[in-house]
Formats: C-alpha cells, sequence, structure tokens
C-alpha cells in the first residue's frame, strides 16, 4: 500500500508541476514582463525541474517495487552522442570540474537514448558529490565483445566494501563516511541507473580502491531498429 500511494502521489503531482512550469515559462516569453519578473520566473523553472526530477524518481522507484521493469523505449542511439550531451549538462551545472571524456569505436546500438542519458548523468553529478573536491572526472566509453561499457571514475578516499553492497538500494546517501548529504536528493539516483542498465539488459557495478572510484555500465549493443523490422517482414 505505501508503494502504491507513493506511485499516485508522485503521478497525480505530475500535472499541477506542468502547469507551473507552463505559466514560468509564458512569463519568461511575454515581451512585456520586467527583468526582475524574468529572474523569479526563471527561479521557479529550476526548481519545478528539481522538483520533476524528484517524482519521476518515486514514479521509477514504485515501478520496481510493484514488481515492474522500469519503462523504455529503445530506438537508435548513440552513445558517444548521448555521452557528449551528459557531459554538457555537467559542465553547465559544474563548471569548475576537470571532465575528460574518451569515445572509443563504433558506439551506436538500440537504446533507450533519454534513460541512458539519466544513466550516465547520476553517475557523473555522483562523481562530483562524493570525490575529491576539484578532483579530476573521467568518462570513457568503449567497444567491447559483448557490447558497449561505459566507466566513470573519480578520485577520492575508497568506499569500504560495505557501503559498496548497499549503494544500488533506493534511500542510500554513500560515501567513503557513510554519511548521509543534505541537497543530495532522495537517494534515488544509483538505484534507478541500476534499473535502468537491468532494463537494457546490462549491469552496472562499482569498485573502489585508495585512489579512485569507477562506475562501469556495460550493456549489449542489439541490431538496429530497421534491420529488426526488415526481419519482421
Amino acid at each position: 500500500m505505501r508503494d502504491i500511494f507513493l506511485g499516485v502521489l508522485a503521478h497525480d503531482l505530475r500535472t499541477p508541476l506542468s502547469a507551473a512550469t507552463l505559466f514560468a515559462e509564458c512569463i519568461v516569453l511575454d515581451a512585456g514582463t520586467p527583468p526582475r519578473s524574468i529572474e523569479a520566473a526563471l527561479r521557479i523553472q529550476r526548481s519545478t525541474k528539481q522538483m520533476k526530477m524528484l517524482v519521476d524518481g518515486l514514479l521509477d522507484l514504485t515501478h520496481t517495487r510493484l514488481g515492474q521493469v522500469l519503462p523504455i523505449t529503445p530506438t537508435d542511439a548513440n552513445m558517444a552522442a548521448i555521452c557528449e550531451q551528459a557531459a554538457a549538462e555537467l559542465r553547465a551545472i559544474s563548471p569548475s570540474t576537470k571532465l575528460t571524456v574518451v569515445l572509443e569505436g563504433d558506439l551506436r546500438g538500440v537504446w533507450d537514448a533519454g534513460r541512458l542519458s539519466q544513466l550516465i548523468s547520476n553517475l557523473l553529478v555522483n562523481a562530483v558529490r562524493h570525490g575529491k573536491p576539484e578532483g579530476p572526472v573521467s568518462l570513457n566509453a568503449r567497444v567491447g565483445d559483448s557490447g558497449v561499457t561505459v566507466t566513470v571514475t573519480n578520485e577520492g578516499e575508497a568506499i569500504p566494501k560495505e557501503i559498496i553492497a548497499g549503494l544500488f538500494e533506493p534511500f542510500v546517501h554513500g560515501d567513503s563516511g557513510g554519511e548521509s548529504h543534505t541537497g543530495a536528493g532522495l537517494g534515488l539516483g544509483l538505484f534507478i541507473a541500476r534499473q535502468i542498465a537491468l532494463a537494457h539488459r546490462g549491469r552496472l557495478d562499482a569498485v573502489s580502491d585508495g585512489r579512485q572510484t569507477e562506475f562501469r555500465l556495460s550493456i549489449p549493443r542489439q541490431k538496429s531498429v530497421e534491420v529488426r523490422r526488415a526481419f519482421v517482414v
């Protein structure tokens, strides 16, 4: 009943949030809006975007807690473009982060690009939040024998094995000291990231030593949508 309640609550919150976002956009685009009102409307947009992320996270949680696979819509996609988009978003919100991106090989496949962008963005934000302050972060994608591998690495203290074991559970905020972080959301980022990997028949793992922490996504690369349609015909 608790999971159903969270699902209904999150679902019903989406409509007023969408309305608030739309009205704020109308205020920004109105040529007669004073500058101070535009700034206020932009702040409303940023706040409603953060609230939407929390609501979407609760909806994803209830999907999985009720025994459902996280919904995805696979289409022809390019992991290189997905990684570049996630990297651009991180640079926009954390311009001081020293982010290195390395993309190797033909990274095209059939995936839900939006979901994978969400996954990689979660890993990048997690790396900045829990890594060494001002430390470098790397995002690498390469072609492997069974698909595509994406890694996100940050420097910092080792995460104890007992904490790593629970990192992908919901409502967990983990770092090397096991402390909670205010402002870190509901603690659903890594949980949802792993569910996205599982929905793509892949896996998401973490390893950590005294020098760095690495999250590794491994997912199969399926045939293109057009090829599969040809077989159906």
